[in-house]
C-alpha cells in the first residue's frame, strides 16, 4: 500500500522521470558505451576465458571437490553449528547492536 500511495503522491514518478532525465543526460549511457568498450577490449572476455581455462584445467572442479570434502568432513557443518552457539549466547546479537549502534552514529 506504500507503494501505491507514493505512486499517487508522484514520488515513485519524480524517480522514473529523473532516470529517464540521467538516461538522456548520457550518464547511463557512458556507463553502457563503457561496458562496451571493455568488450570490445577483450578484458571481458578474458575474463570469461580465464574461467574457461581454470575449469578445463579442473582447478575449479578442484574447488568445488574441496568444498564438497569440507562438508562431507563436517567442517562446514560445525562452523554452522558454531554460528548457532553465537547466536543462543548472545554473542551474534551483541555484533548485530553494534551494527546498528554503527549505523545510527553514522559510520557505516
Amino acid at each position: 500500500m506504500r507503494k501505491v500511495a507514493e505512486w499517487k503522491s508522484g514520488r515513485v514518478e519524480d524517480w522514473y522521470m529523473r532516470k529517464v532525465a540521467e538516461w538522456k543526460s548520457s550518464r547511463l549511457e557512458d556507463l553502457y558505451m563503457r561496458k562496451v568498450a571493455e568488450w570490445k577490449s577483450g578484458r571481458v572476455q578474458n575474463w570469461y576465458m580465464r574461467k574457461v581455462a581454470e575449469w578445463k584445467l579442473g582447478r575449479l572442479e578442484d574447488w568445488y571437490m574441496r568444498k564438497v570434502a569440507v562438508w562431507k568432513s563436517g567442517r562446514l557443518e560445525d562452523w554452522y553449528m558454531k554460528r548457532v552457539a553465537e547466536w543462543k549466547s548472545g554473542r551474534m546479537e551483541d555484533w548485530y547492536m553494534r551494527k546498528v549502534a554503527e549505523w545510527k552514529r553514522g559510520r557505516v
